[in-house]
C-alpha cells in the first residue's frame, strides 16, 4: 500500500517539506491571532454594548415597533397602558 502512495506523489526534498511546514505554521498563527482578537473579552464586551445600545435607542424612540420596523400590537397596547397610567396618576395627584 505504501508503494502506491510513493508512486502517486512526487518525491519532495527536505527543503520543500520545511517550506510547507513554515507556510502552514504561518497560516495557523494568523488564524489563532484572528480568533484570539475576535473572541477577546474586550471585543465581545464592545459588541454586546453596541447591541444593547442600539436596541435601547430603538425602544426609547419607537417603543411600539419591532426590530424590523413593523408595528407590534402588544407593544402598542403596553405603551398605551403606561401612558394611561401616567395620565391617571398626574390627574389624581393634582386633585389632592
Amino acid at each position: 500500500m505504501s508503494s502506491s502512495l510513493e508512486a502517486a506523489a512526487p518525491a519532495r526534498t527536505p527543503a520543500q517539506i520545511e517550506a510547507d511546514i513554515a507556510r502552514e505554521r504561518a497560516q495557523l498563527a494568523a488564524t489563532v491571532d484572528h480568533l484570539s482578537e475576535r473572541f477577546s473579552p474586550e471585543t465581545l464586551a464592545a459588541q454586546v454594548k453596541e447591541q444593547v445600545s442600539t436596541r435601547a435607542r430603538g425602544m426609547l424612540t419607537r417603543p411600539w415597533q419591532r426590530g424590523d420596523g413593523t408595528v407590534d400590537p402588544v407593544r402598542v397596547a403596553a405603551t398605551a397602558a403606561v401612558g394611561l397610567l401616567l395620565v391617571t396618576y398626574l390627574v389624581r395627584r393634582r386633585r389632592l
